[in-house]
C-alpha cells in the first residue's frame, strides 16, 4: 500500500481517582496512528500499557530517522505531547 510502518509501546499513569479513556493522535508527519488491540482505558490510581503502528507513506521518509510527534488525550482532554523518531528507509524520487 506504499506505506512503511514503526511498532511503539506506550505506558500511561492515571494518578486520578477516576477511570480513563486514553487516545494518541498523530500530529506530525503526515500519517496514521493505530492502537493494537482495544481502546486504551486506564484505572484510576493504575497503569496500562499497549502498543501502537504508526504508518506513514514512503514519500514522507526523506531521512532514514524521522521526527514524529504525539498527541495523548485523556477523555479528551489534551494531557501530554511525546516526540518520537520514525526509522525507516530513505526512498529517493527516480
Amino acid at each position: 500500500d506504499g506505506k512503511i510502518m514503526n511498532l511503539y509501546n506506550i505506558k500511561v499513569m492515571n494518578k486520578t481517582f477516576d477511570k480513563k479513556h486514553i487516545s494518541l493522535v498523530l500530529e506530525s508527519p503526515r500519517g496514521e496512528l493505530e492502537i493494537v488491540g482495544d481502546s486504551l482505558t486506564v484505572p484510576e490510581g493504575d497503569l496500562a500499557h499497549t502498543s501502537f503502528f504508526i504508518r506513514l507513506p514512503k514519500e514522507e521518509i526523506t531521512q532514514n530517522k524521522t521526527e514524529a510527534k504525539i498527541k495523548i488525550f485523556a477523555d479528551d482532554k489534551l494531557v501530554d505531547e511525546i516526540d518520537t523518531t520514525f526509522l525507516g528507509p530513505v526512498y529517493r524520487k527516480k
